[in-house]
């Protein structure tokens, strides 16, 4: 992702220096009162919400914004696509949050919990959940690239666990037969939780 960033960054036309920095979100290695936003993109249910929440309000400058946004699945307009897409899903959190032995759990926070962790620390005076959505246009194609840039199911793949394979192949065979070659707008909701210091 880091390299990912740094390749657009340098097509872009922008002009504006930008740093990046490899880190983790408990210990990103910035200083102390430093930054005036934070943002989490899809990404906080994989950090540990104590230590995480301490390092981002030990980051930001008085009265600095944390915004920790994600999304829900796309709303496509065919139900049979979407159950497709929440059973494959269902699949793969399943196996996250069991593992297949001990050491092949994969520990996914929720909402809630970092809700919880940013109003028990005491260091941010307001916090608002808000829904914002987007539309996009799409194929299926599309829609299958957006279901494999999705953490978890990257997760399970990296891991090789096969036992998915069944999901994967039924949500890539519902939504060629039923899409085809259509290009329809999908809806896009993000959930973002802002948080001031």
């Amino acid at each position: 992702m880091l390299n990912k960033a740094k390749e657009k960054w340098c097509k872009s036309s922008n002009s504006k220096k930008v740093e990046f920095q490899l880190g983790y979100g408990n210990d990103t290695g910035l200083k102390g009162s430093s930054a005036d936003i934070i943002t989490c993109s899809s990404s906080f249910q994989w950090m540990e919400p104590n230590s995480t929440v301490k390092e981002i309000s030990r980051v930001l400058v008085d009265k600095g914004v944390l915004a920790m946004y994600y999304h829900s699945s796309p709303t496509v307009g065919d139900w049979v696509v979407e159950k497709a897409y929440n059973d494959l899903f269902q699949k793969v959190y399943s196996i996250l949050d069991n593992g297949i032995e001990e050491e092949e759990k994969v520990k996914l926070w929720s909402r809630k919990k970092y809700v919880e962790t940013i109003k028990a620390s005491g260091n941010f005076r307001f916090m608002k959940e808000i829904l914002v959505h987007s539309k996009v246009q799409m194929n299926a194609d599309d829609l299958i690239g957006f279901v494999f840039s999705q953490g978890a199911l990257q997760e399970v793949i990296k891991r090789n666990i096969k036992s998915t394979d069944n999901e994967i192949n039924k949500f890539i065979e519902v939504v060629k037969k039923r899409i085809g070659n259509k290009v329809f707008d999908a809806i896009y909701s993000y959930n973002i939780i802002l948080s001031i210091k």
